[in-house]
């Protein structure tokens, strides 16, 4: 749908339709056209609107200016070799060494009594107001006739989606880009920013649109697992020729030659675009792994699955197939180690009926323990479409790729990384990876393996190039 003619020319003042309503709608699909809205009660939304009307005055009527604004979900992690940093900027401290830096926070729940360090401006109130100005921008002329022109082409493309809703989202959400936008633009001229560094730039297309009126370089920085057939990496050359429109970042910084390579194959990017850094939790992790006394090879086979929501069910029958497979061939050196996703909480019994019927070859992790920390004791890291396979082929570490279900394809057709069919232990049947992975076979498999991943540890995680902190210093300082 990216190049159909419509959705190259309808434009919101300067700015391309198309990019502003894109991810809401891959979303909307994606939750069978019914969109995640939680309720909360009268005063606690009234609460949030206070809150927010707070931090729009506070941003708006403050003064002193800032060298970069950077735009992000506060998280923090604790990892061996330094103080607790950022999963993707790494230490937030560095960055100020260029001058103030205004810490825009999105994507966490807080309020009035947050404790989320590092954060001078909140969407989770700012938002709420912008909500409510969205109410009258919808009743414009012009975002209704815009809806309207756009239309036929989405709606011929998921006709599974009754045409209103489609039609009162895009109004909803080009209403709610127009107020953010203003907001942003005033906001970055009042304090004057010479950069913005934004993570997740899909759902802040509003903030980016208001920092490239103002001539402001936007620098995005991997914030995850991504490729370029997701829907804001899979711009073309066509919108190439249309960049003065399009609501995007104009760098972007990733952490490894297999990420730039994808955003490079989609079109849209150029070589000088894309930026390899090394990615700060990684690098102190492989420093670890080295210093670590090897494990004993007494001890048991260890394969590490981090869960992920989507593929709930076909995972558990993989699992129980697999477990069973170890019982019947009366397998006692190999263990698997679930770790819980949080949105995976509600549906710990699921998982808890494994360990109860296989108590001494499967675990529940504690919430509490590192995802880290468990892949450093691992030998395997399994899974269907996780980062945390990624991370674990940055370490080294044998991966095993499941397919079924909705991961049916998987990790190297999902993401369309063939680089991968090669480097991934690739199966959908449990009882044969049962067997592989028993007794003298075993061994034989991590030896194979573990020599594969060691080889391409560096092919989505990048070393020997300029850490992220000193990449991000580097491109925002100003002379």
């Amino acid at each position: 749908m990216d190049t159909v003619p419509v959705l190259t020319e309808a434009r919101l003042g300067r700015w391309l339709v198309w990019p502003i309503v894109k991810e809401r709608l891959w979303l909307l699909c994606r939750n069978q056209w019914h969109e995640d809205r939680r309720s909360s009660t009268l005063s606690a939304s009234v609460d949030r609107l206070y809150y927010g009307l707070h931090q729009v005055m506070r941003a708006l009527t403050g003064v002193g200016r800032c060298t970069t604004a950077v735009l992000y979900k506060p998280r923090l992690v604790q990892v061996p070799t330094a103080e607790a940093i950022d999963p993707f900027l790494g230490d937030l401290q560095s960055l100020k060494q260029n001058g103030p830096i205004l810490y825009y926070a999105f994507g966490v729940e807080t309020g009035r009594q947050s404790t989320v360090e590092r954060m001078d401006l909140d969407f989770f109130g700012v938002g709420a107001v912008m909500a409510v100005l969205a109410r009258f921008v919808r009743k414009s002329a012009k975002v209704k006739r815009l809806a309207k022109q756009v239309l036929p082409p989405i709606e011929k493309a998921i006709p599974e989606v009754p045409a209103a809703i489609l039609e009162a989202v895009i109004v909803d959400e080009l209403a709610r880009f127009e107020c953010r936008r203003v907001f942003t633009r005033l906001l970055l001229r009042r304090r004057d920013c010479r950069h913005l560094i934004v993570l997740d730039p899909d759902g802040k297309t509003p903030e980016v649109a208001a920092a490239r009126e103002l001539e402001i370089p936007v620098i995005e920085v991997q914030h995850g697992m991504f490729c370029n057939q997701e829907p804001e990496y899979s711009w073309t050359s066509v919108h190439r020729e249309i960049a003065s429109s399009m609501p995007v970042p104009d760098s972007v910084v990733v952490f490894g030659r297999l990420w730039k390579q994808q955003l490079l194959d989609a079109g849209y990017w150029r070589d000088g675009e894309v930026m390899e850094a090394e990615n700060a939790v990684i690098s102190s992790y492989r420093q670890l792994m080295k210093e670590r006394a090897p494990k004993s090879p007494d001890a048991p086979m260890t394969v590490f699955y981090p869960t992920q929501q989507y593929v709930r069910s076909a995972a558990l029958d993989f699992w129980g197939t697999f477990l069973e497979g170890l019982r019947r061939r009366n397998t006692h050196d190999v263990r698997l180690r679930i770790k819980l996703h949080p949105d995976e909480r509600l549906h710990a019994d699921a998982y808890r009926a494994l360990f109860d019927t296989y108590p001494d070859l499967c675990t529940l992790v504690p919430e509490g323990n590192d995802a880290f920390e468990e892949m450093m004791n691992a030998d395997i890291v399994a899974g269907y479409s996780s980062l945390a396979m990624m991370e674990a082929l940055g370490l080294g570490l044998p991966v095993v790729s499941l397919r079924g279900g909705p991961a049916a394809q998987g990790f190297v057709g999902i993401f369309g990384m063939p680089e991968l069919s090669s480097v991934f232990f690739e199966t959908e049947d449990a009882d044969a990876l049962a067997e592989r992975l028993s007794g003298p076979s075993g061994l034989a498999f991590l030896d194979e393996w573990g020599q594969t991943s060691r080889d391409n540890a560096y092919l989505a995680y990048s070393a020997g190039v300029e850490p992220i902190e000193a990449l991000l210093q580097r491109i925002t300082r100003h002379d």
